[in-house]
């Protein structure tokens, strides 16, 4: 009978140590559950505080104008307040611009609009200016703008304009434009015009250096270190590399150019392999620190420190679309990201904590 007794007591214990096990085992778990949870929240994933905007729109391009974002792109261009986040919409007269691809500012306040039917210059979102064909533009159907000094650079698809005192020029084929097709123009510190053409066959990269209103002419392209010779960015970072972005679906990447000896040679290429999150490069963006992003066609982003500190931002991690095709920032140094599926604003408080 005591014996019974004390394998009853026995059988008790082991249950009850059983069960503290699964409870303890239980807690455990749970535990490692919500610490996960609580790794992902903070940050973990990296991801981006910020805010989207015009979701299901396509956008090619931002500018800071004062208070304003401008953002344009295939369904028109909208302002956005950047502290209240008030949007509207700028029409073209009673219509919306199409296919917007370009904004720039001149000294005299004029705001120049680059899309589908020429270039628009408007103030106070009224209409004052616009040049077409027939004002001398090489085509309407622009792909990007870029002002220096009061004159204005554009890319068409026939060719590049160049815009003084109201009197147009043209670079085309004609007079030693590598390809018609411009998709960008840059003007480097130097006054040097890079125009890169969106051509896979033939095409490349012009540098044009006015003299006495003749054209010296440079070329670059797959056989002088480009990766490949469809263009969609140039930029000159702080020591006076250019910087030049390309690609066509899968295949691209970046070439840095450094004058040395009066010749403008590859300094370093970016593909795949050294880092970038897409093959195809779609756009350049050197922030303040001159940390390098470049944005892919369809991956998201690759923003490099330098060669060995990368960081990779997509929507995963809050981008509106991984698919970024231009990047400013405002005054108080946020950024602004036009993209495929909206716009993105990116908080300098989380920027300057995650990647400067």
């Amino acid at each position: 009978m005591g014996e019974r007794k004390f394998l009853t007591n026995k059988i008790k214990r082991l249950i009850y140590s059983f069960f503290i096990l699964i409870i303890a085992g239980t807690s455990i778990g749970f535990v490692l559950v919500y610490e996960e949870s609580l790794n992902k929240i903070n940050g973990d994933e990296n991801l981006i505080d910020g805010k989207i905007f015009l979701e299901n729109k396509e956008f090619s391009t931002v500018f800071l104008d004062g208070e304003y974002i401008y953002a344009g792109g295939s369904g028109g261009l909208f302002k956005i307040h950047i502290n209240t986040y008030e949007i509207k919409e700028v029409l073209n007269g009673d219509k919306s611009f199409e296919i917007v691809r370009g904004i720039g500012k001149t000294s005299d306040n004029i705001l120049w609009i680059g899309h589908g039917g020429g270039l628009t210059g408007i103030k106070n979102d009224e209409i004052i200016k616009h040049y077409t064909i027939s004002n001398g533009l090489p085509d309407n159907r622009i792909n990007d703008i870029e002002i220096k000094n009061g004159i204005i650079y554009v890319a068409t698809f026939g060719g590049v304009g160049i815009i003084e005192n109201e009197k147009i020029r043209t670079i085309t084929e004609d007079n030693g434009l590598i390809k018609n097709i411009t998709k960008v123009v840059m003007v480097d510190n130097k006054g040097n015009l890079w125009c890169g053409s969106h051509t896979s066959i033939g095409g490349g990269v012009t540098l044009v250096n006015e003299v006495d209103m003749d054209y010296e002419m440079i070329y670059f392209n797959t056989e002088n270190g480009l990766t490949h010779n469809a263009i969609t960015s140039i930029k000159e970072d702080k020591q006076g590399n250019v910087w030049i972005g390309n690609g066509n679906m899968t295949r691209g990447g970046a070439t840095s150019y450094t004058l040395k000896n009066g010749e403008w040679i590859p300094s370093k290429i970016l593909t795949i392999k050294e880092g970038l999150i897409g093959d195809k490069v779609r756009h350049i963006f050197i922030d303040y620190m001159d940390n390098l992003w470049f944005c892919s066609e369809s991956d998201g982003i690759a923003v490099f420190n330098n060669i060995d500190d990368i960081k990779y931002l997509t929507s995963e991690s809050g981008l509106s679309d991984n698919e970024v095709k231009e990047i400013i920032y405002d005054q108080d140094m946020n950024l602004w990201l036009a993209s495929k599926n909206g716009i993105t604003k990116i908080f300098n408080e989380w920027l300057r904590i995650n990647i400067n």
